[in-house]
């Protein structure tokens, strides 16, 4: 399955919220053992750091007449109920492992079967490309940017599945990464989760270098499994510098700052029901960071590129990138960066 694209969009949405990139963060989504179902609970858990702290059966372009060959439900289970979606192969999915390749009606029958197998299972309904489609286009009508990247060949078909309580999917769905025409796996449920963010308020957020980075921004090194050469925390002088850099830039209306403590309370409030949640965040898995507020209309790309050549900067995220990027990964969406988040538009 396509891990490495999964990740990247776990470690932008992870970012922006509040939740370190530094590898203590990230390894559980990069063992071996966990590629088949990242933990998208520390995104839901991450976004709502962010938002806290700053306030069917057509099918197009698919594998062929799945209509007939696949026995679902009419309809397609919402994302609330969505404990797991297959993500199918499309032509458009030029990575590992469908290398251009569209899941075809035998392999996309397997794999139902495959799924139906499990006595875990409570539901299974197929989402066409078209069906997809159509619901992205409805759900995000108001982000002309996002619609204009995703065209209707790029999203997949799905299966998806709602599976008993107390399911283990990983262990349960063990042999679906190894069958042909999968191409990656969802949880629409938990980031149906996340947070929905009001208004059309830009923000920028400024995540600062921590003790042990691995960020190249801030000396660190790694490797795909470990850390090679720990980074260091943003220096008191740093920190200065940087925020009089943020109070005279123009465009900047607002900001404030954002220590591990501040981060960790809004986490906390977010997500107080949750204690599971609770017990596995620590505080020292909060970034320090500047929240920006930028003006009405202003230009954002030169900000953002003139704080990330600042010392102690670890990154700076565009939190509609981020937003975008969310969607991205509810819909099983494997797009290049570049056509989907435009930084400063």
């Amino acid at each position: 399955m396509n891990h490495g694209s999964t990740e990247d969009r776990l470690r932008a949405a992870l970012t922006e919220a509040g939740a370190t990139l530094d590898p203590g963060t990230l390894r559980p989504l990069r063992a071996p053992e966990r590629r088949f179902r990242p933990n998208y609970r520390l995104v839901a858990a991450a976004v709502a750091v962010v938002l806290a702290g700053t306030a069917t059966a057509a099918v197009l372009g698919g594998p062929g007449d799945v209509a007939n060959i696949v026995a679902t439900s009419t309809q397609t289970l919402p994302d609330e109920e969505t404990d797991l979606a297959v993500i199918l192969c499309t032509e458009s999915a030029r990575k590992d492992p469908c290398r251009g390749r569209a899941a075809s009606p035998e392999q996309t029958r397997m794999i139902e079967e495959t799924i139906r197998r499990s006595s875990d299972v409570e539901v299974v309904t197929f989402e066409s490309q078209e069906v997809a489609y159509g619901r992205f286009r409805q759900e995000y009508a108001e982000n002309k940017a996002l619609l204009a990247a995703v065209k209707p060949a790029d999203m997949p078909p799905s299966f998806r599945v709602k599976v008993k309580e107390g399911t283990d999917l990983r262990q349960t769905f063990r042999l679906l990464p190894t069958l042909p025409g999968v191409a990656k796996f969802s949880d629409p449920a938990r980031l149906f989760e996340l947070p929905v963010m009001k208004g059309e308020v830009q923000r920028i957020a400024v995540f600062l270098c921590g003790k042990g980075s691995a960020l190249p921004a801030c000396g660190g090194q790694r490797t795909t499994e470990r850390v090679t050469k720990e980074g260091k925390a943003a220096t008191e002088a740093e920190m200065k510098a940087i925020e009089k850099l943020i109070a005279k830039m123009p465009e900047v209306e607002s900001y404030v700052f954002e220590d591990q403590e501040a981060a960790y309370k809004n986490f906390r409030d977010s997500y107080k029901s949750n204690e599971q949640l609770l017990e596995a965040t620590k505080v020292e898995d909060m970034p320090e960071s500047f929240r920006l507020t930028m003006r009405p209309g202003t230009e954002r790309v030169h900000v953002i590129g003139e704080l990330e050549r600042q010392p102690g900067v670890a990154q700076v995220l565009d939190q509609t990138c981020v937003r975008e990027q969310a969607a991205l990964a509810k819909y099983g969406l494997d797009l290049p960066e570049a056509d989907v988040c435009s930084k400063g538009r």
